[in-house]
């Protein structure tokens, strides 16, 4: 059949085509086409078969799909497993890194004389200047010294309560903005004042949907960057934000990292999922 319409409505049937096709490609349209055609002989002709066999018949098809579905969704899932990949001795840093801040302990007094310490002033990626501090704010030093390197953000997530880190999180900031070498290229941001409420008091560390949603909430704010650049530190804080910060970090391309009590390393874990084929 000769086409006699102005060469534009020819070129408008064609592009309608691609885009239902999804390619420009003859060969390709043809063999969809012939396969569309393929289905639509092979359903008539089954429809037909069936009818014959009564009213009740014409469903098994469809009955007969589920249950194929049903059964390779659960093959599939029998089949793949999270894997924890443990990596320590090449850390690749992160833009954005997500701290659970505890109190600073027996360290607290001894603040103030650092803050004022110009001989540790951007130095934090020394370990004997993260090693004046003994209590649990050295390990939040030893998690961001490990991104120091590309770090552009930090968010804190204090603690709410009467004795929880909320009022500690600006003397944290105080800190970290001393030690920092980048200080003016790297934000940090406590989530009571950036996120607003219901977190402006702090979150409960003890309340493991609360801890759930603001995480949430966080990357629902660091949307333009890329899972990947997000590293979520699980140190701080007791088992709720641990198990928080893991649920989380299950999301593909998503990590979390743990800092040892014992010698201070820097661990981080990526959760993939493996099929158990090379």
């Amino acid at each position: 059949m000769t086409f006699t319409g102005p060469p534009v409505m020819m070129e408008r049937l064609g592009a309608a085509m691609a885009r239902a096709m999804g390619t420009r490609r003859s060969y390709i349209m043809a063999a969809m086409f012939a396969f569309y055609v393929a289905v639509n002989l092979f359903s008539s002709f089954t429809d037909e078969y069936l009818r014959r066999w009564g009213p009740f018949a014409r469903p098994v098809p469809l009955v007969v799909f589920f249950v194929l579905f049903w059964v390779g969704v659960r093959r599939a899932r029998s089949r793949v497993a999270p894997k924890v990949v443990d990596q320590t001795a090449d850390i690749q840093p992160c833009k954005v890194l997500l701290l659970f801040l505890s109190p600073p302990g027996k360290d607290e007094p001894n603040l103030p004389a650092l803050l004022n310490d110009a001989y540790i002033k951007g130095r934090i990626s020394d370990r004997a200047v993260r090693e004046r501090l003994q209590a649990s704010w050295r390990m939040p030093l030893e998690a961001v010294a490990a991104h120091v390197r590309r770090l552009r953000k930090v968010v804190v997530i204090p603690s709410s309560g009467r004795s929880g880190t909320a009022g500690k999180a600006p003397l944290f900031r105080d800190l970290l903005l001393h030690l920092l070498p980048n200080q003016e290229s790297v934000e940090i941001l406590d989530v009571t004042a950036w996120l607003g409420a219901p977190w402006d008091k702090g979150v409960d560390f003890e309340d493991l949907k609360a801890l759930v949603n603001v995480l949430i909430a966080i990357e629902s704010r660091l949307e333009k960057t890329p899972p990947y650049e997000i590293m979520i530190d699980i140190t701080g804080g007791q088992k709720p934000p641990t198990a928080a910060g893991t649920a989380i970090a299950l999301g593909e391309g998503r990590r979390f990292q743990y800092v040892s009590t014992l010698d201070m390393t820097v661990r981080t874990y990526d959760l993939i999922y493996d099929t158990g084929q090379d």
